[in-house]
């Protein structure tokens, strides 16, 4: 980990190919917890889009992606099967600046081992990252199950002094 970068560049990177399936897409209403998450009224319009990452054709990771519904108006489900932030980058102009990431340990639920092709109970990734734009206002929530079997994290640190 050496900066901020979405699925696609991460998977490219690690020499696989990338590629997406889109389990649904929907618009909800924000409950308290995503709207505080979001910084959004709780009630306000935002899209849930549930899909598995795959690396090289083998699923990889089931996320959840929310999105406010004012930043991205005119996000399909064709659009979202593609890098989401790059869309919205190139065609609104915003630019995502920031991103805050927890880790941690996690086993499978029954839904998330169906989507990642394993065992229930098996030892996953769980991740919540929070993007935010250029102005520090939150642009998207994701949470996401990684295969701990197919995907490490490697972090460079340097010592301060």
């Amino acid at each position: 980990m050496q900066g901020l970068t979405n699925f696609t560049e991460d998977m490219i990177s690690r020499g696989l190919k990338p590629s997406t399936r889109v389990i649904s897409f929907t618009e909800v209403k924000a409950d308290h917890e995503l709207a505080a998450k979001l910084e959004v009224e709780a009630g306000t319009a935002i899209f849930e889009l549930e899909r598995v990452r795959l690396a090289d054709r083998l699923p990889m990771a089931y996320e959840k992606l929310y999105i406010p519904k004012d930043h991205a108006l005119d996000l399909t489900e064709e659009i979202a099967v593609s890098a989401i932030h790059d869309y919205v980058e190139k065609k609104f102009g915003l630019k995502i600046q920031h991103g805050r990431q927890v880790i941690e340990a996690a086993i499978a639920q029954k839904k998330e081992a169906e989507m990642l092709g394993v065992a229930e109970a098996s030892p996953v990734l769980l991740i919540e990252r929070r993007s935010t734009l250029e102005t520090n206002q939150p642009f998207a929530v994701v949470k996401s199950v990684y295969r701990a079997d197919r995907y490490t994290f490697k972090i460079n640190l340097e010592r301060l002094s």
